[in-house]
């Protein structure tokens, strides 16, 4: 229902109920009143006790009814943070999540020159390595052509065109395609999770099944990028990938078999949970 002369508080208030199945309600409910109304967080603040317009109640109740389905909110606003910058995402890339910051602060941490970034979605990863690292240069890979348009246009906001290619590429197609090339940093966040896993069905409601799932035991993938690494990362030079909560074994395995004489160790997340393999000279 629609209230005229309802206040950006009651508004808020009313969405936050209707949101309460989320875990973040209050948050999403602000998050969605400032994208219908086009108010940032002070402004909202400052009209806390003004009437709300008919044309921007409508648009938060289709906004509300978008969440209330469980779509994600980055993907209602078509943005999400990620290293304290603004990305777009779609459904055709997954949201960035700060568990995946980790990769960019051990890549920084490197100080490379060349970085590759396999399966770049968004761009998220390479992008915001770049973004701290004003000498380097990169490439990201992805198989979806609509994920790579995502990742140039935020390359194009994020003013890197010069500094960052990406190409249409599959894991397996990437070490033919680099040719002699050889990187500071290898960067990835595969899919790593099992098929059939039912406790990922929500996040495959919206985001996209090949960046999520990866074959019968969600490793699939992980013996791909470990292939690549092998192939293209510079003798004295890094490899940090993402793993799944539940992977610090196994995909740790998988990358000492086929990265003899590195150093492969897995890293927990400030939750202790094993959530990258980090590869080293």
């Amino acid at each position: 229902m629609i209230f005229r002369k309802e206040t950006y508080a009651h508004a808020l208030a009313r969405g936050a109920r209707r949101l309460k199945v989320s875990p973040t309600a209050q948050l999403d409910a602000r998050v969605l009143l400032s994208e219908a109304s086009g108010l940032d967080r002070a402004q909202l603040i400052a009209a806390d006790r003004e009437a709300v317009p008919e044309a921007v109640l409508t648009r938060y109740a289709e906004l509300l009814r978008r969440r209330r389905e469980g779509e994600p909110v980055a993907y209602i606003t078509g943005r999400q943070e990620f290293y304290g910058r603004p990305f777009a995402v779609n459904p055709s890339v997954l949201i960035p999540r700060p568990e995946s910051e980790m990769l960019v602060e051990a890549a920084l941490a490197a100080h490379p020159q060349r970085v590759l970034d396999l399966g770049t979605g968004s761009g998220c990863l390479l992008l915001s390595a770049l973004s701290e690292l004003p000498r380097a240069e990169g490439v990201g890979t992805d198989v979806s052509r609509e994920a790579l348009s995502t990742a140039e246009r935020n390359r194009t906001a994020l003013r890197l065109d010069g500094r960052a290619r990406f190409e249409l590429l599959s894991f397996a197609d990437t070490p033919l395609s680099m040719g002699t090339e050889l990187f500071d940093v290898i960067l990835a966040n595969p899919p790593y999770i099992a098929e059939g896993d039912e406790q990922a069905a929500g996040a495959a409601r919206f985001e996209p099944h090949s960046a999520l799932f990866s074959g019968e035991d969600g490793l699939e993938a992980h013996r791909e990028v470990a292939q690549v690494i092998a192939r293209l990362l510079h003798p004295s030079g890094s490899a940090f990938i993402e793993i799944g909560y539940d992977q610090g074994e196994s995909a740790e395995a998988i990358y000492k078999e086929a990265l003899p004489g590195r150093s492969v160790l897995t890293k927990k997340d400030h939750a202790g949970y094993p959530r990258m393999v980090a590869v080293t000279p």
